[in-house]
């Protein structure tokens, strides 16, 4: 009966290899088609804008904002939040600017000039 037992346990555990191992390359194969059709179905579109200088440096410069906002919060430098809320919303917001984003961009532009 032990004997039973133990080859019952080894056939599992094979079986269960197997399936783990089948679920893998069926994974991996799924992936591949998956890569396949994409490069199938690529779409050149040449009218796709390209970012140009100015995107990449205000990108850069608002990622150090949102970097020095906190600081920027603490330190109020002849502006007050609710005076900058107020000009920011006659402005309508530009380049998606919020007052911790604005506040941490004054605290960079600081140090920076």
């Amino acid at each position: 009966m032990d004997g039973l037992i133990v080859i019952i346990i080894c056939l599992s555990l094979a079986f269960l290899a197997v399936s783990l191992r089948s679920y893998y390359n069926y994974l991996l194969s799924k992936e591949d088609l998956k890569k396949e059709i994409h490069e199938k179905t690529f779409i050149y579109d040449a009218f796709e804008k390209k970012t140009t200088r100015k995107e990449k440096y205000l990108s850069k410069m608002f990622e150090f904002a949102d970097d020095f906002s906190s600081i920027g919060q603490r330190v109020n430098f002849f502006s007050e939040d609710h005076e900058v809320k107020k000009l920011l919303m006659h402005a309508g917001y530009p380049y998606g600017l919020t007052v911790e984003r604005f506040q941490g961009l004054k605290m960079f532009m600081m140090l920076s000039g």
